[in-house]
């Protein structure tokens, strides 16, 4: 850190931990709405610290810094819960748009709907030009997709014990 850019404990702004933590929480409830019915519950998280093992004589400066070490351990830990389903969301996107490819590629190549060629033409390219691979085959991703629901459905499991 550029040593004109330090903070010191003078320079600090008071800090509301309680109340960024609640937001930190409302955060965290709405991300099932992300990705409704495959929402992964949170994750189980011990953070080590409990309400018992804050001594009662922490200095002002020690609570102080227990505030900010808590506040951006919750920080860290919506970040991943956003990655996460963030990550789930862009999968499950990219499994229903190779269904909608090779539904409008069955159709295509029926000889009735001959102006959706070039439509199936332009998503093989922005599929290759994203992914820098071929579109799989479909029975590889009714595959890549059963593989993705069973560890989701494996990591519901683990979150719900």
């Amino acid at each position: 850190m550029p040593r004109s850019m330090k903070v010191t404990k003078k320079q600090r702004q008071p800090l509301d931990a309680e109340g960024i933590l609640r937001v930190l929480a409302n955060v965290r409830q709405a991300l099932p709405n992300l990705n409704g019915a495959e929402a992964l519950p949170p994750p189980l998280r011990t953070s080590g610290v409990d309400e018992r093992m804050v001594p009662a004589h922490m200095s002002a400066d020690a609570m102080e810094d227990f505030e900010y070490v808590t506040v951006l351990e919750g920080l860290e830990s919506i970040i991943e819960d956003i990655d996460e389903a963030l990550q789930q969301s862009h999968a499950k996107m990219v499994e229903d748009c190779l269904r909608v490819y090779y539904k409008m590629e069955e159709l295509s190549l029926d000889g009735q709907h001959d102006d959706l060629i070039p439509k199936v033409k332009d998503l093989r390219e922005v599929y290759e030009r994203t992914y820098s691979e071929p579109i799989p085959p479909q029975e590889e991703a009714d595959r890549r997709a059963r593989r993705r629901a069973q560890e989701l459905a494996k990591r519901k499991a683990e979150r719900t014990r």
